[in-house]
Order: structure tokens, then sequence, then C-alpha cells
């Protein structure tokens, strides 16, 4: 075999180039189906943001036209029948007239239910109306009580809408680790609306998305750029939707046990900030009967004799509750909540690891 003169088998020099024009045609191969799926990624992408973007268009339409074409039904939301009647009343100096009195066994016929119905002409007559929240949220709604009552819920809408598509922006941001929009934070806030109970409440004007959602989310956001104060402080705000504020006090207890006391912290400086607020603004003694009104909506919503939907409970304790006599709800109520957490304690064992990792 003939050989160069530096000892390199002379077939190297003739099967290279076929070696390298095979691997060359092997690379430009991979890259046109790595080109494929990435663009029918994106296809798919746009395709569900177009897709959820319509149905978010649809919801917008479909509340513009209740707000402002059907007057008797949206009366009976609890956007008006509540929290703009409460913040009518702390704007026309009645807010002794948010909580029943002591003595009271139901919110029917209570100075708040006159005052709905006042306010509300349309509202119907067999509905009962009542406020179960901390003085300080019926404040915060006296500059939408200056407004006509179909524009009024509009507007608590367009903030609400505003608010979850600022959630959207966090988690996504926190998903993509940049502070800036993109188009998937568009999209994510167009797709969450397609979470049917998070649209119909918004729909009927809850408190969930602005008092609930934002907070846990910011506070959340924070806490994962380790700013542990400042996120405290945020799920702090939580506390004016206390459904959402249990969350956000499980996350703090968590990350205590990792020796991240600053959530703690924070948590309580906002607390004792937005009680003594309500102090300052009201009066102790309307901050008492609000304790008072939580009492008595804990016993009128826990007894069936009230009208209490069995069937529309969506938790396996409230509907064990439910099942046993009102005199003994005091008793085994601690009991199946205790007992029903212990289920999901390594799940949130595991969220508090990823959260401290972070």
């Amino acid at each position: 075999m003939k050989r160069y003169s530096h000892g390199i088998d002379r077939r190297a020099y003739t099967t290279a180039p076929h070696n390298h024009e095979q691997s060359a045609r092997k690379c430009i191969s991979t890259s046109a189906q790595t080109t494929r799926e990435i663009g029918n990624r994106s296809r798919m992408k746009r395709q569900l943001s177009l897709i959820a973007a319509g149905w978010g268009f649809i919801l917008v339409l479909l509340f513009i036209y209740t707000d402002l074409q059907m007057p008797k039904e949206v009366s009976n939301s609890d956007y008006l029948m509540t929290y703009h009647t409460a913040g009518q009343l702390v704007r026309e100096g009645n807010a002794r007239q948010l909580y029943p009195p002591a003595d009271a066994t139901s919110f029917i016929d209570t100075d708040f239910d006159k005052a709905a119905h006042r306010i509300l002409p349309l509202l119907p007559a067999r509905a009962t109306a009542e406020y179960m929240y901390m003085p300080l949220i019926a404040g915060l709604f006296v500059p939408f009580s200056f407004l006509p009552l179909g524009y009024s819920i509009l507007a608590w809408q367009i903030l609400s809408l505003i608010a979850v598509a600022y959630s959207a922006f966090l988690i996504s941001s926190h998903a993509s680790q940049t502070d800036e929009a993109s188009n998937l934070d568009i999209a994510a806030g167009w797709i969450s609306l397609t979470l049917i109970p998070l649209a119909l409440s918004i729909w009927i004007g809850q408190l969930s998305v602005i008092y609930g959602l934002l907070p846990l989310v910011g506070g959340l956001y924070f806490v994962f750029k380790r700013k542990d104060m400042l996120g405290g402080l945020v799920w702090s705000l939580a506390v004016l939707k206390p459904q959402f504020f249990i969350v956000a006090a499980m996350m703090t207890f968590g990350l205590a046990t990792a020796r991240r006391f600053k959530p703690m912290i924070g948590i309580a400086c906002g607390i004792i900030a937005i009680i003594t607020i309500n102090l300052v603004l009201f009066s102790p003694d309307l901050f008492r009967e609000w304790l008072t009104t939580l009492k008595l909506a804990d016993a009128v919503y826990s007894d069936t004799k009230f009208g209490v939907n069995t069937q529309l409970a969506t938790s396996l304790p409230r509907s064990i509750i439910l099942l046993l006599p009102v005199e003994q709800h005091a008793v085994f109520k601690p009991l199946i909540y205790a007992l029903y957490s212990r289920r999901y304690r390594t799940v949130f064992r595991q969220q508090i690891d990823q959260v401290t990792s972070a």
C-alpha cells in the first residue's frame, strides 16, 4: 500500500470528504427537523393564544352587555349587593349599618339588607344582602359608589382583568427569568380566563382576584426573588380575602421551617398596619361588630335551615361538616380540617422545598 511521506494512509484523503459530506447532510437534516418542530410549537402557541384571546374578548363583551343592558339581573350580583352598597353607606356616613346587631340570628331585614334594597331598587324582594368583610374594604369601595350601578361593576371588572393580567405577567416573568413583558405574558392572561370559575368570579364582581390572587402571586414572586420581607408584606394584603390568606400563612410557616423568617415578619407587620388603619379610619366598636358578624356568618352558612346548598360544597371537609348536627360543628370542625390537612403535608413540603431552593 502506498503511503504519503508523512506515513498517512492514502485512503483517508479519499474517504474523508465523503464522511464530511454525510455529517453535513445529517446536521442539515437535524437542523431542519428542529426548525420544523419549533415552527409547529410556535404555530400551536399562536393558535392557542388566539382562541384564548377570542374567549376573553367574548367575556368582555358579555360583561359590558349585562352591566349596561340587564340592570335587573346585575342588581343581584355579589358586587352590587355587597361592595357597592357598603361603599355607599360609608360615603353617606352610615357605616354603623354595615353589620347586624350582636343578638341577630340571621341577616334578613338587617339595616344593611334594607339599605341594599334602597340602593338597588331592582333587587328581588326575596334576596338577602349581607356584608361580612372588615370596615376597610367598605371604605375602599367609596370611589366606586359615585358611579352609576352598571358602570360601577364594570369598572371593578376591568380592574379585576388588569389584576389577572399582572398576575400572569409575574408568573410568566419568573418562568422566563426576565422582568420584561412578552407574548407569553399576554397569552397567559387570556388563557387564565378560560378557567370558568375565575371568569364567573370576575363577572359577578367578587374580591377574589384583586384582594386574593394578586397578593398571593405577588408575594410569591418576591419570595422567589429572595425579597422575603416585601413578599410577606404583599401576602398580608390577602387578609382582606381570608380564603387566600390561609395559603399565604401556610407558605409563611413552611418558609419559617427553612429558617426564612422575614416573610412571617412581613405578614405580621402588614396585618398590624391593616388593623391600625381600620381602627383609625373607623372605630374599635365597628371593628368588634365585624368580628361578631363573622361568628354569625359561620353559624348561618353552616346550618341547612338557612338554605345552604350542601350539594354545592366544593371541599370534602365542608361536605362532612354539613352532614353533622349544627351543635357539633364547633367540636368536630378543627379535627376534620386537621386530619384533612395531613393528607397534603407531603405535597406542601415539596412546594416549600421548591420555593426555598429557587
